[in-house]
């Protein structure tokens, strides 16, 4: 029996990991995590092939929504014994304090996003466009348009937020790169930032522009940091 989860915010690399992985098994079934009642799932983990060949793969049972239901089919989870082999994924980064409380005979395995990308997050500040393009075209070459887009979304957000007088759930030096990086725009302008980063995901979603998220991004850069 073996338990992998695969988690992290560069979720097409967790996705590769996982179907390199799922590539491996003879059959297997696939369970929304994200609906399984308790009762349900005990069944399931209970009723095995006699040769134990079926493996489940179940997916954002870890991103749910807190519930009974949820906490209760976690520990299903952590207690079975049987001889499955049993896949999980989610599609964000699960917390320390998540992972530590799982069983040490899982094998955890997390896809954080490239080093470059934070530095690309760093340099996005007004006037600041030469730096920023260089560093989000060689961070493309490697990295998914999707992740650029989403980090940069929540990273916009973080400088928002860090302006206000929200309290950001972070380390106190990282809570100062951004109040430090927030100072240098004005509340509007980090604000249209926002909405364009939502225009150009709504036009992507309803297929109104022919542009994918990386060449949206170079435009939305010249734009706003030229």
């Amino acid at each position: 029996m073996t338990i992998s989860l695969f988690h992290g915010d560069d979720t097409a690399a967790s996705r590769n990991n996982l179907f390199t992985l799922k590539q491996k098994q003879v059959e297997i079934r696939e369970l929304n995590g994200e609906k399984i009642t308790p009762k349900d799932f005990e069944t399931i983990l209970g009723t095995e092939s006699l040769f134990g060949e079926e493996a489940l793969l179940i997916e954002n049972l870890f991103s749910r929504t807190r519930s009974k239901d949820k906490e209760a089919c976690i520990e299903l989870l952590k207690n079975y014994q049987g001889h499955r082999t049993i896949l999980c994924w989610d599609k964000k980064a699960l917390t320390k304090a998540t992972t530590a409380k799982l069983p040490k005979t899982w094998k955890i395995i997390e896809s954080k996003p490239p080093a470059i990308l934070f530095a690309f997050l760093d340099a996005f500040k007004p006037g600041n466009h030469a730096q920023a393009r260089t560093l989000l075209v060689e961070l493309r070459k490697n990295s998914d348009d999707g992740l650029i887009f989403v980090m940069l979304s929540r990273h916009v957000i973080s400088l928002i937020q860090a302006q206000s007088a929200t309290t950001l759930k972070l380390p106190p030096w990282q809570i100062g790169k951004l109040k430090a990086q927030a100072s240098l725009w004005t509340e509007g302008a980090l604000i249209h930032v926002l909405d364009e980063l939502h225009r150009i995901d709504l036009q992507i979603k309803t297929g109104i522009t022919k542009l994918d998220q990386g060449s949206q991004l170079d435009i939305l850069l010249l734009s706003v940091l030229g």
